[in-house]
């Protein structure tokens, strides 16, 4: 028995061979002397088919590793479906990473009419309408893009007439679908933006690097909080260098702060020069020397002498009866304070001014 089924193996090898040989080419099945000049191996049967590898998920993970060759076919009974091995590309042609792809891929079409029997996750664009709609399992989702009535579509490429730019659809991962809320078996390895759709309820899943998430959810952070009511608003903690630039058109401004009449218990906040750092700085370390007019006015009084010549406004503060008043420069050694500040008789007014 053993010498039997050697002696088959050995003449059956050499058929094959032979036909090689002679053919370049094999078929197996029916009119096997009929052949296409384009195939190496052609199978041709009425009544038989290709029964390929059937394999679990995980007899596939374990089989197969990075070295796989790009181009290989098994049947994964988890997913039900024929995959083969192949080449996931950027968006700039580069090789972004390998792995398994489902055969029975989405389809995009283009028309007026919706198509009959859709699967999960086609899309179709309507021309008219500008309509552009995924199916969900039991109902087009669509949205309009725009009317433009000039969008094409040829070989996954979406393209707008007059214009260079196009959009290669097949960079588009598979919308996956099932009953309930997804999981492994429905997406393996997922990432940031897949999605997937409960069949049972046509609600839509995306994954958003972590979790599949129903809904879009705002995180605030560094600097930004969020109230309750879902109001994002400046506040919190910088967890981060953080920068803004700005320009002389486009500048900072704080408005409404109050004034700080005891010096011992406030700050200055100062810029250092090369980083633009915000720090802070006491009024003792800035040298600057104070000079302090006392002045006992007169009736309708508005007008001052300052102790020191005046070299710019912003050095020098004026209070009548310990509240700071405004005032404008009448020359290089007067100061007139504001209408609604005019003296009475006897008021006191304190001229400081810094050098």
């Amino acid at each position: 028995m053993k010498l039997r089924i050697v002696m088959a193996k050995c003449f059956t090898a050499l058929c094959l061979l032979s036909l090689t040989d002679f053919y370049g080419q094999i078929k197996i099945g029916d009119h096997f002397t009929e052949i296409s000049p384009y195939s190496l191996l052609e199978l041709e049967s009425a009544d038989s088919g290709l029964l390929l590898p059937r394999l679990t998920t995980a007899q596939r993970d374990k089989a197969f590793d990075e070295g796989t060759p790009v181009g290989m076919l098994i049947y994964n009974t988890d997913k039900k479906r024929v995959q083969y091995y192949t080449e996931f590309m950027d968006p700039n042609g580069n090789l972004a990473r390998k792995g398994w792809r489902d055969a029975s891929g989405n389809s995009t079409t283009v028309g007026k009419f919706l198509p009959e029997n859709p699967a999960i996750g086609d899309m179709h664009y309507q021309p008219e309408t500008g309509s552009l709609s995924v199916f969900d399992g039991k109902r087009w989702n669509g949205n309009t893009v725009g009317g433009f009535g000039d969008l094409s579509l040829e070989n996954d490429l979406l393209s707008l007439e007059g214009s260079s730019k196009t959009v290669d659809l097949s960079y588009l991962r598979e919308i996956a679908a099932g009953e309930g809320i997804p999981s492994q078996s429905d997406i393996e390895s997922p990432t940031s933006g897949d999605v997937y759709v409960d069949k049972a309820t046509g609600k839509f899943y995306v994954f958003d690097g972590e979790e599949w998430a129903t809904d879009v959810e705002l995180k605030a952070r560094n600097g930004i909080q969020k109230r309750a009511n879902g109001v994002l608003e400046l506040g919190g903690s910088i967890i981060k260098p953080t920068t803004f630039s700005i320009t002389a058109s486009n500048s900072l401004a704080i408005k409404g702060l109050e004034w700080a009449n005891d010096n011992s218990q406030h700050e200055l906040m100062v810029v250092e020069k090369q980083s633009g750092k915000l720090k802070r700085q006491t009024f003792g370390t800035i040298a600057m020397v104070k000079e302090v007019a006392e002045i006992t006015a007169t009736n309708g009084q508005k007008q001052f002498q300052t102790p020191l010549e005046i070299s710019s406004a912003n050095k020098i503060n004026v209070f009548r009866n310990g509240v700071r008043v405004d005032f404008t420069v009448v020359n290089n050694t007067t100061i007139e304070v504001e209408d609604q500040a005019v003296c009475y008789q006897n008021d006191q007014i304190r001229i400081e001014q810094y050098n």
